[in-house]
């Protein structure tokens, strides 16, 4: 049985495992052979062919433990921190995690210790592609901005994470590590997503309205009108930008909506509303509606009013 090395009963500590079987090889032992550069698949490895070979994974694995965990501000900082970190060497062989990584994923240290990043569980094949292409980047001195990729849990659920990563060497510049760390968004990405979604129903609806709805600006100029009232009304997109509520209203009807717009603007959400609007050709249209107020951080932005045809029938 291989001996456990000191930088790994850390590991063990930290992350309060619980050796079971007597079989059971530490992750520092995969880190004590040199990775069989012949069985990763991506080409782009042969860059670090030049490296000087005496960088074994146990002079990395050495260093890292005697020199940037071994300052116990460093260490508290890595186990406590809310962002789960990771210590990456030049050969892509994940090195060390911290707790948040093992918490956030469902994975356990032996489970990913010592495995080549790109060959790692819960990483889908798009996310290695992109954490390849800036992990090679940083590699050639490159220092590319923050960047999302989606993570997969042990339970098969999806996590999203954004990924910081910095290059670190030894003095003697022979050791590369790539530091990286990732936050957590995964609330944030999925309330974009629902958000984006809302969104994009709204506007099939919107497009596909059988209505005619309108938004209003505070000064009467329209801001949105779906394509409904675009036929309805006899007008371009582009003769909109030029429009105000006026221009579309019966003379008569002006006074009457004017006092039910400023009502609107007052917050108020007013229904069974009956008018009269006029076609660019001048014909009559009656409708019948409603309208709300639009507000953000309790200012106004526009009225979205509703309409339907009811021809043949009065506004006034």
């Amino acid at each position: 049985m291989v001996k456990k090395s000191k930088f790994f009963e850390k590991i063990k500590q930290r992350n309060n495992m619980v050796e079971t079987k007597k079989d059971y090889k530490p992750s520092s032992y995969f880190l004590r052979k040199t990775p069989d550069r012949s069985q990763v698949k991506n080409e782009e490895i042969n860059i670090f062919a030049d490296h000087d070979s005496s960088n074994s994974p146990v002079t990395e694995y050495d260093y890292l433990d005697k020199t940037i965990m071994g300052d116990e501000r460093n260490r508290t900082l890595f186990d406590l921190s809310p962002q789960a970190i990771v210590f990456v060497n030049s050969q892509g062989i994940l090195l060390d995690a911290n707790r948040k990584l093992y918490e956030w994923l469902g994975y356990k240290p032996e489970e990913i210790i010592g495995k080549n990043i790109f060959d790692l569980p819960f990483l889908p094949k798009k996310s290695k592609d992109i954490i390849r292409d800036n992990f090679f980047l940083r590699l050639k001195g490159e220092n590319p901005p923050p960047y999302e990729v989606e993570f997969l849990h042990r339970n098969g659920s999806k996590k999203w994470g954004e990924i910081h990563g910095a290059l670190l060497q030894d003095p003697a510049k022979k050791l590369v590590f790539d530091l990286v760390m990732v936050s957590d968004i995964t609330e944030r990405k999925n309330m974009i997503d629902a958000l984006q979604q809302s969104e994009e129903q709204y506007r099939t609806l919107f497009e596909n309205a059988n209505d005619l709805i309108q938004s209003v600006d505070a000064e009467g100029k329209f801001i949105e009108v779906n394509p409904k009232w675009l036929r309805t009304l006899e007008y371009a997109r582009e003769d909109v930008e030029q429009l105000r509520l006026s221009d579309i209203l019966r003379q008569d009807q002006i006074p009457h909506c004017i006092k039910l717009f400023n009502q609107v603007i007052a917050g108020e959400s007013l229904k069974h509303i009956k008018t009269v609007f006029l076609t660019k050709t001048g014909k009559q249209i009656f409708v019948e509606g409603s309208a709300n107020g639009y507000f953000k951080d309790d200012k106004f932005i526009a009225t979205v009013g509703i309409f339907r045809e009811i021809s043949n029938k009065r506004g006034d």
